[in-house]
C-alpha cells in the first residue's frame, strides 16, 4: 500500500528520556527515510518536571508560537509513579494547565503523552516509602495508569513506549533497552520510542520503517514488531486519532426509492451528504428519495473547525428493499441505557450490536409475549445500532450505552 507523504510540526517538552540520543532527531530522521518530514521544536532540560515546564519561559514561548500538529509531553521519570497525592497534586494539575496553554495558542493541535518505562529494577530511592514501585513490574503498570489517566483527562493521546518496552522485555529478552543507570535509554531504548513516534504521528505501520541507527537487523526488526503489535494494531487502545472527526453512517432503503440515513459520526459539527445523484443535504439525519432506482453511491462528509473524514457506502434502491427495512414502529427505552433496555417487537429471531468499527457483538436478550429484553451488563460504553432480525427483514435502532 502507497502512503501520501505527510509533515507534522511537533513540540516536545520532556527531559533527559526524551534528549538521550537525541530522540527527536532521531525520529526527524526516520521520518525522512519513509518520505514524511517531521518539524520539531524542543526544550528537555535535564530532570525537568511538566511543574517546571509550565513555569519556564522557553516552553511557554514555544507553544506560543503556534501552528504545532502536536505537543509531546513526558514528565520526570519518578513522578508518575508515585503515590496519589503527589500525583494529584502536581503531576495531573500541570500536565491539564500545559495542554490548555497549548489548545489556546495551537487550536488544531493535539497532545500526545509520552508513557515511560519502569527502570530496570524499580526505583530503590522511593521503594522504603512507596513499595509499589519496588520491581520493574511495579514501576511500570503505576507508569502506564497514570498516563493513561492525564490522556483521559486531557482527551489526548498516547505513545505507549512504556507498554513498547515491557513487550520487548517479555518477548526479545536480549534486546537491552537501558544504559548503564538502569533508567535511561540504551540506543535500542531510544529506537523502540522513535518508532513508536512515529508510528503514532504518521499512521503508519511500523514494521515498513527502513531506518536503523546502528542496531543489528535482527534487533531492530523485533522492535519493529513490538511497536506494530503494541500500537499500530490497538490504535483505540492509545486514542489514537479518537478525537478526530470520523464520518460513518447507516443509509438504507425503506420505501420504494426512499433512503433513510442514520449518522454514527463523532467529532464533528458540519455534514455533508452526497447522495449519487448530484442532490447534496447537510442535514444530520436526512431522508432522500430518489427519481429512479439504481445503484447510488452515498457519501458523507464531516468535519471540526480543522479537518475533516468521509465515508462512502453503495446503496441499491432495488436489492436493499426487500431483505432491509426500517421498521418504524417501535423504539428501544430506556435510551441512554445501562443494564437492560426494552423494545415493544412481536418477533425476533435474532437480536446483536454493531459498533462503530462495524464489529458484531452478540447480547443475551429475553423474549416475552411483544417484549424484547436485552442485556447490556457486559457491553462496553459507547455508541451502537441494535440489529434485530425478523426472517427475512432486519429492525435497525441506534442505542447508547451509558
Amino acid at each position: 500500500m502507497i502512503h501520501a507523504q505527510q509533515k507534522k510540526r511537533v513540540l516536545f517538552l520532556g527531559n533527559s528520556y526524551t534528549a538521550v540520543n537525541d530522540l527527536p532527531g532521531m525520529l526527524a530522521s526516520m521520518a525522512n527515510s519513509m518520505g514524511d518530514t517531521l518539524v520539531y521544536g524542543r526544550n528537555t532540560p535535564g530532570g525537568y518536571t511538566l511543574q517546571d515546564h509550565f513555569a519556564n519561559g522557553l516552553t511557554r514561548n514555544k507553544i506560543r508560537e503556534g501552528n504545532w500538529d502536536y505537543l509531546i509531553l513526558q514528565e520526570q521519570s519518578q513522578r508518575p509513579s508515585l503515590w496519589d497525592a503527589e500525583v494529584n497534586g502536581f503531576v495531573f494539575p500541570n500536565a491539564r494547565k500545559l495542554d490548555s496553554m497549548f489548545d489556546a495558542h495551537n487550536p488544531c493541535g493535539q497532545t500526545l503523552f509520552f508513557m515511560t518505562w519502569g527502570r530496570r529494577s524499580g526505583d530503590a530511592s522511593f521503594c522504603p516509602s512507596w513499595p509499589p514501585v519496588c520491581t520493574y513490574q511495579g514501576m511500570d503498570s503505576m507508569l502506564n495508569l497514570r498516563y493513561r489517566q492525564m490522556a483521559d483527562q486531557n482527551q489526548a493521546e498516547i505513545s505507549p513506549v512504556g507498554a513498547v518496552w515491557n513487550y520487548i522485555r517479555n518477548q526479545y529478552p536480549t534486546i537491552n533497552l537501558y544504559n548503564g543507570d538502569g533508567s535511561h535509554p540504551a540506543l535500542a531504548g531510544t529506537y523502540a520510542a522513535a518508532c513508536c513516534f512515529y508510528t503514532a504521528l504518521f499512521r503508519k505501520d511500523p514494521t515498513t520503517i527502513i531506518f536503523n541507527p546502528g542496531l543489528d537487523s535482527t534487533s531492530a526488526s523485533a522492535i519493529r514488531a513490538a511497536v506494530k503489535a503494541v500500537l499500530f494494531n490497538n490504535f483505540t487502545e492509545w486514542h489514537i486519532g479518537a478525537y478526530n472527526p470520523w464520518a460513518q453512517f447507516i443509509a438504507t432503503p425503506y420505501i420504494s426509492n426512499r433512503l433513510k440515513c442514520y449518522n454514527l459520526s463523532r467529532n464533528a459539527s458540519r455534514y455533508h451528504w452526497d447522495f449519487g445523484d448530484g442532490t447534496t443535504d447537510s442535514t444530520f439525519n436526512p431522508e432522500h428519495t430518489y427519481s429512479l432506482s439504481g445503484n447510488y453511491q452515498v457519501t458523507l462528509t464531516v468535519s471540526d473547525s480543522c479537518k475533516t473524514s468521509s465515508y462512502t457506502t453503495l446503496v441499491n434502491t432495488i436489492d436493499s428493499l426487500p431483505s432491509v427495512v426500517i421498521n418504524e414502529e417501535g423504539q428501544l427505552y430506556p435510551n441512554p441505557a445501562q443494564e437492560i433496555v426494552y423494545m415493544q417487537i412481536n418477533q425476533a429471531d435474532e437480536v446483536y450490536l454493531v459498533n462503530m468499527l462495524g464489529q458484531r457483538i452478540h447480547v443475551y436478550y429475553e423474549r416475552s409475549a411483544s417484549l424484547l429484553k436485552i442485556h447490556l451488563t457486559n457491553i462496553a460504553k459507547g455508541t451502537y445500532i441494535v440489529v434485530i432480525r425478523q426472517k427475512d427483514k432486519k429492525t435497525y435502532r441506534k442505542l447508547v450505552k451509558s
